[in-house]
Parts: structure tokens; C-alpha cells; sequence
């Protein structure tokens, strides 16, 4: 079965919540460290947050690519039914 627009409207919703959720805990553990620990600490949980979230991004960006594909190929082929069915 091919890929919709409604599977890429949820499969977008899903990594914008996880990034959201990323980004609340990598605050909530800035805000929660201590002080005294060192700048490096709190450059670690910022650099963690945007590795993951570029490859979500990097993943999200690949099923967008594919559903497209898959819906252009639907598109297609329907396409070609329909002509055949006027001949």
C-alpha cells in the first residue's frame, strides 16, 4: 500500500512532539545542573539535543522523500489505468 498525505501528517506530528519533548528535558537538565559544573556540561545536553534532533530531522526528510515517490508512483499508475480504460 502506498504512502499518504495522512501518514506524512502523522509521521510530522511525531517527530515535532519528540523533538518538543527533547528540548523540555534538555532545559529541565540545564536548569537542574548544578552551578559550579562546567560550561562543557551544559554545551554537552545542547549539542546531544540538536544531534538527535538533525537526525530526525535527516530521517523525517528521508519518509517525506519516499511517500512522495510512492504517491507520485500511485498517481501514475492510476493514471494509466484510467487511459486504458478509455481505450
Amino acid at each position: 500500500m502506498a504512502p499518504t498525505l495522512e501518514t506524512l501528517d502523522k509521521e510530522i506530528l511525531i517527530v515535532l512532539d519528540t523533538f518538543s519533548s527533547l528540548v523540555r528535558a534538555a532545559r529541565i537538565t540545564l536548569d537542574d545542573q548544578d552551578i559550579s559544573q562546567k560550561p562543557q556540561d551544559k554545551r554537552s545536553a545542547g549539542e546531544l539535543v540538536g544531534a538527535v534532533a538533525e537526525h530526525r530531522g535527516s530521517q523525517l526528510q528521508q519518509n517525506t522523500h519516499n511517500m512522495r515517490e510512492g504517491l507520485k508512483q500511485m498517481q501514475q499508475e492510476m493514471s494509466a489505468s484510467l487511459q486504458m480504460a478509455w481505450i
